[in-house]
């Protein structure tokens, strides 16, 4: 029997195999055929029916078709793009007209009978049209999506037609009437950006379609930001030079707005203007909640806010990054409504001195979450915070082993100042582990420690050889900044390490120096002076972090060249030489004030 299921396993691992070989070897025959006909332009039959059975297919360098090849080309099942066409007969429209998207830039004029066979398909690209009849508009607005960026002008009766498609891109046109953009506000998604200026009736039209593009525009009026506001989804104005404060304010409304990188600077600092003044105030007024709501800076601050109402609070909740530090209290509704943010988002809550199990159940939706002015949290609070992806808990000074099974993946538990023999094995479970708050470890929480990925411990001002040796099992990186020194023991010890930190140290000696040149990145961010010969040592590390340092000698700079990612940002002044020498340097981190010295050598 087993002998029988064997066999049965390898015939279909065979079958399977077969297959795969067969589909490939089809896939490399399409790619030929598509290849040689883009290089010669023609096309025969047997071709084009063997391209017939693809999903997407594009022949720019097609020049011409047969009736039967085009029925072909008319199965082809999504898009098909055949730009080097410059004629097609009726026959040829009724079969292309079959396929669900088709591209026919290449066209520049077409008839009244294949524009209603190419209205069959769902969208159609007819760039190098330059002119169209009313009754071609009219037999081309049964399409969903239409483009005709090679018109330069259309007529109130064309606009009206056009005005039944979803998605619509005349960016050929300079200049429409005002009927034409009552006319074309029906369309969702409408193109218009060839037009560089608009009337205000104009911008009033437009401003119910849902999704308009007008970058040709280099400047509007603030009457027109105003109508344009009422954009629903999306709003182009990418070719604007500069915009008022009263711009900013009312097109900060828009939920979906792109504008030139100038501009959008401008929008930054007009909102930041209103966060300022709501985090001197500590209140926030309706219209302000208007202008933030569709905050443009990424992480909202507002961190010297300490009231704030449901309907603000909901105004708000679709930004994804919200700083709320200083609200002492918070509602279970207002907590309901920011769990409700689509993919999770990020809150700061660092004032909150209590929460209720309720609370936290509801807040274990959010997927980043900083409590850190809890400094106790119950069992079950514990285990619905544990749900959330990024937790912070700084505040917190002691937790049960029971919270630690929990809060195996909280990112920073700072506060801590004790631990037990247990939380430190439950706590290994995260990939980074912050507990800079402990000052002492024992030997068998280091052993525990060890396990994780990236462990911080910056708290402690001594550790024992006992504790290093342990240590350096740590998998990535470790942080030791609050030591001051290390013993020749443990710098043997920790040259095991990947990455490690002491930054806390203001001298080594050269066999210390030596042990840990053995680590791949090292940052001794705390030593003012090193000798030459330390330097040449730590030539050997890959990654180097020495910002303490405020100047070094050439011979230095010479050795320090071999690093392949150097920082040295506590440099205030260098020679010629070393400029030289670091110019080297795979990736130096210097002042801006020296950067432009070592530029000039890495430009010899």
């Amino acid at each position: 029997m087993k002998r029988l299921l064997l066999l049965i396993v390898l015939v279909l691992a065979g079958c399977g195999d077969r297959e795969l070989e067969k589909a490939a070897t089809k896939q490399n025959l399409i790619r030929e055929i598509i290849h040689e006909v883009n290089t010669s332009g023609t096309i025969n039959d047997a071709q084009a029916a063997s391209l017939s059975e693809v999903d997407f297919l594009v022949l720019p360098g097609l020049i011409s078709i047969t009736d039967p090849q085009a029925e072909f080309l008319g199965k082809v099942k999504r898009i098909l793009e055949l730009d080097g066409l410059t004629s097609i007969s009726d026959e040829q429209a009724q079969s292309l007209g079959e396929v669900r998207s088709l591209g026919l830039n290449g066209l520049t004029s077409i008839n009244e009978q294949q524009a209603d066979n190419l209205s069959k398909a769902k969208g159609i690209r007819l760039n190098g049209l330059t002119f169209i009849t009313d009754q071609q508009a009219e037999s081309l607005s049964e399409v969903n999506s239409l483009e005709l960026n090679g018109l330069t002008s259309i007529t109130d009766q064309q606009a009206e037609s056009l005005s039944k498609i979803e998605r619509l891109e005349l960016n050929g046109l300079t200049s429409i009437s005002d009927k034409q953009a009552a006319s074309l506000s029906k369309v969702k998604l409408l193109m218009l950006n060839g037009i560089t200026s608009i009337t205000h009736l104009q911008a009033e039209h437009l401003s119910k379609v849902k999704d308009l593009y007008l970058s040709g525009l280099t400047s509007i009026t603030d009457e027109q930001a105003e109508s344009l506001s009422k954009v629903e989804a999306y709003l182009n104005l990418g070719g604007l030079n500069s915009i008022t404060d009263e711009q900013a304010e009312t097109l900060t409304r828009i939920k979906g707005l792109h504008l030139s990188d100038s501009c959008f600077e401008q929008i930054l600092s007009y909102q930041q203007k209103i966060v300022d003044k709501i985090n001197v105030s500590g209140t926030i007024a309706d219209e302000q909640i208007e202008i933030l709501k569709h905050y443009k800076g990424g992480n909202l601050v507002l961190s010297g806010l300490r009231a704030i109402t449901d309907n603000q609070i909901d105004s708000l909740s679709e930004i994804p990054s919200l700083n709320l530090s200083g609200l002492v209290s918070i509602t279970d509704h207002q907590v309901e409504i920011l769990s409700k943010r689509i993919g999770g988002g990020t809150f700061e809550l660092n004032k909150l001195s209590s929460l209720t199990d309720k609370q936290a159940e509801i807040l274990s939706k959010v997927y980043q979450l900083n409590l850190n002015g809890l400094t106790s949290i119950t069992d079950a609070q514990a285990e619905s915070l544990s749900k959330i992806e990024r937790l912070e808990l700084n505040g917190l000074t002691s937790i049960t082993d029971e919270q630690a099974k929990f809060l195996i993946k909280v990112s920073s538990l700072n506060g801590l100042t004790t631990i037990t023999e247990l939380q430190a094995k439950l706590i290994i479970k995260g990939p980074t582990v912050k507990l800079n708050n402990l000052t002492t470890i024992s030997d068998t929480q280091a052993e525990s420690l060890s396990n994780v990925v990236n462990l911080q411990l910056n708290g402690l001002t001594s550790i024992t050889d006992n504790q290093a040796e342990r240590l350096k099992k740590t998998k990535s990186q470790l942080q030791l900044n609050g030591l001051t020194g290390i013993s020749d023991e443990q710098a043997k010890s920790l040259s095991s390490l990947l990455s490690l930190e002491l930054n806390g140290m203001t001298s080594i000696t050269d066999k210390q120096a030596k042990m840990l040149s053995q680590i791949e990145t090292l940052s001794l961010d705390g030593l003012v002076t090193i000798t030459d010969n330390q330097a040449e040592i730590l030539s050997k590390i890959k990654f180097l972090s020495l910002t303490g340092l405020t100047s070094i000698t050439d011979q230095q700079s010479k050795s320090l060249r071999k690093v392949e990612i150097l920082n040295l940002m506590g440099l205030v002044t260098i020679s010629e030489a070393q400029a030289k020498n670091l110019s080297t340097v795979g990736l130096l981190k210097t002042s801006a004030a020296l950067q432009p010295l070592i530029d000039k050598y890495k430009k010899q």
